[in-house]
């Protein structure tokens, strides 16, 4: 189905009561209003700019809806089916916030955008207020709030590889120290030097991924260094020397371990609070406090645009009030020349396309 587009052109610098929109009741996705913004005839540059539908329905519910920019440089308005539930004559204006994270918010002048009324039976239309704009930025929270959790989840699981290296390093020292009392406390510690040669003993949890065998294939291409590692540690049960050795080698892999633990705590430290891209490209604004300043940022602005659209709703109630307090017209017939003439009260009149005469209360 082709879209039906209304186009329109506004000067932020003058007041553009005269443009009016118009479209049916009921209609949804099918019907965009394309606007053109200009400053003193200049067509305005919407650079860095996000553009807002602000307004009131007839029925006094609330519109606070983003807009698209065009590559044209026009700001397109959905008629979505909020703003056609109500039939009646509305009141909206475009409202464009900067994205650069300031408070600066330039309106235009007030637009009119009359709804005519759906020849069904309207009462199946619900109106209710309508703030996709405030949706987005909630959205947007939620995203940010889900990366800071995983960033968070990263620091925990680099802290505890920290602890277990930390661990293994202290084990093996223990170790390396026990082998150098005496012969028969190196033949009594024989199989917990095997654990942390090549494992299979049983004695330590995870020992066959944990141990200088292990670390030795994948630091080096050469199996028959391997084997002979594998040979030398039956040779321990008798050479105390040879024990002690082995103990070096398994603290030298615990500190390897301590050095990837410290590799893991500054990879937390970037996803954290950034380290100006030494650790990771792009991690100054890649990190959990980039996400956490971005996140009170868009709390802050979603609270000033609420208290805006509350501002708006109670200049329209007072507004309202103050249209059914105004005097009630008087109506009165001339039989000379025909004519309807009344006097008093507030009222617009116009003539629609079939000829009908409207009225509305003007405020």
């Amino acid at each position: 189905m082709n879209p039906i587009i209304t186009y329109i052109t506004t000067d932020l610098t003058a007041n553009n009561n005269f443009n009016y929109v118009r479209a049916v009741q009921g209609d949804n996705q099918t019907r965009y209003v394309h606007i053109t913004l200009l400053d003193n005839q200049i067509p305005y540059n919407l650079s860095d700019i996000e553009p807002v539908l602000r307004g009131d329905k007839p029925d006094g519910t609330t519109i606070f809806n983003h807009c698209e920019i065009s590559d044209d440089g026009e700001i397109i308005v959905e008629l979505t089916s909020q703003i056609l539930a109500s039939a009646g004559t509305g009141k909206y204006e475009i409202a464009l916030y900067k994205t650069n994270g300031q408070n600066e918010v330039l309106t235009s002048f007030p637009f009119n955008i009359y709804v005519s009324p759906a020849s069904f039976n309207v009462d199946n239309i619900t109106s209710s207020n309508e703030f996709t704009e405030l949706s987005d930025i909630i959205k947007n929270i939620d995203t940010i709030n889900q990366n800071v959790e995983s960033a968070k989840d990263s620091a925990k699981n680099a802290e505890l590889s920290a602890n277990q290296a930390a661990t293994s390093a202290a084990d093996a020292s223990d170790s390396a120290s026990q082998a150098g009392l005496s012969a028969a406390d190196a033949l009594s510690s024989s199989e917990l030097s095997k654990s942390w040669a090549i494992g299979q003993t049983g004695m330590r949890e995870d020992e066959d991924t944990n141990n200088s065998k292990y670390y030795s294939q994948l630091s080096s291409d050469h199996m028959d260094t391997t084997k002979s590692y594998m040979d030398m540690t039956e040779v321990y049960k008798n050479e105390t020397a040879l024990l002690q050795e082995s103990a070096s080698d398994s603290a030298n892999a615990a500190s390897d371990k301590a050095a990837d633990a410290l590799n893991y705590a500054e990879l937390s430290k970037s996803y954290a609070i950034g380290t100006e891209g030494t650790v990771r490209e792009g991690d100054a604004s890649d990190n959990s406090y980039y996400y956490s300043l971005q996140s009170a940022s868009s709390a802050r602005r979603a609270s000033d645009l609420l208290n805006q659209i509350d501002e708006k709703t109670q200049n329209s109630l007072q507004q309202i009030e103050d249209a059914l307090a105004s005097t009630t017209p008087q109506f009165y017939f001339d039989h000379t020349s025909g004519m309807l003439s009344y006097s008093g009260g507030r009222f617009h009149w116009a003539l629609d396309n079939n000829g009908h005469l409207l009225w509305e209360v003007t405020i």
